[in-house]
């Protein structure tokens, strides 16, 4: 069963990347992956295309934190693919974040072991059932929508990564369907606006904003993070609101 499934991943993903690259010559394409499927082929192909490619890996669910079954996932990442990862700050635990080099040591692409608990995972737009769930309240600024946009495997646009299409919560999130002949990219990007004037100014979010701590989407740099540095935001949302 895995091979038929790595033999469709390839048939399907190959072609589209292929497509992507020739579409978009000059932009900087990753592929997110868990690495499962990933092996010396599907890594040169990709790679070949002048595509990065960015792994995260799972250790086995209860041992995430496990030093010994961590370096075991990776050692069968690099079995796979003929690749190295390379620890980049030295760190023994396992955790953090890596380098793919080739034979060459030529940094290639990245991987990560993330160290998630209940205190620092993401509440992935009310999806997740943990604890700050019920006690966290946005009220930060989010640029995500602004520089991101986020089609799910459906073809659903959808308001930012942490949305997903077959969760029965985040439907308020579908923003567009490219997978419909009427829609494009272009609807999408227009559609999208009355999110991003409700995410540019401080105050409570709502939706499946209401309980997102991703600080990732906070405009960068000290003042960014306060109310003087939110009052461009503010104002750029007004101005749009004048002109509609």
């Amino acid at each position: 069963m895995e091979r038929i499934c790595g033999t469709f991943r390839r048939a399907v993903l190959l072609p589209r990347l292929a497509e992507a690259r020739g579409a978009l010559p000059n932009a900087k394409l990753i592929v997110f992956s868990n690495g499962d499927y990933l092996d010396k082929d599907m890594m040169n192909s990709v790679l070949s295309l002048g595509i990065k490619i960015h792994v995260d890996i799972y250790p086995p669910e209860g041992d995430e934190f496990n030093e010994d079954k961590i370096a075991i996932a990776i050692a069968k990442f690099e079995k796979r693919t003929s690749y190295k990862a390379v620890k980049k700050d030295g760190d023994g635990n396992g955790w953090g974040d890596y380098l793919i080099v080739d034979g060459a040591s030529n940094v290639v692409s990245s991987l990560k072991v993330g160290k998630y608990n209940k205190e620092n995972i993401y509440t992935r737009g009310g999806a997740m059932d943990i604890p700050k769930r019920a006690t966290y309240t946005r009220t930060a600024v989010c640029l995500k929508p602004v520089y991101h946009l986020n089609v799910n495997f459906d073809g659903k646009g959808m308001l930012c990564c942490h949305t997903r299409t077959d969760f029965e919560g985040h439907k308020d999130a579908i923003i567009a369907d490219l997978s419909d002949s009427s829609e494009d990219i272009f609807t999408f990007f227009v559609k999208l606006s009355s999110a991003r004037r409700g995410l540019l100014g401080p105050g409570k979010k709502c939706g499946v904003c209401t309980t997102c701590d991703d600080d990732d989407g906070l405009p960068k740099g000290l003042l960014a993070r306060t109310s003087v540095g939110a009052a461009p935001f503010t104002f750029i949302r007004r101005v749009q609101d004048l002109m509609r």
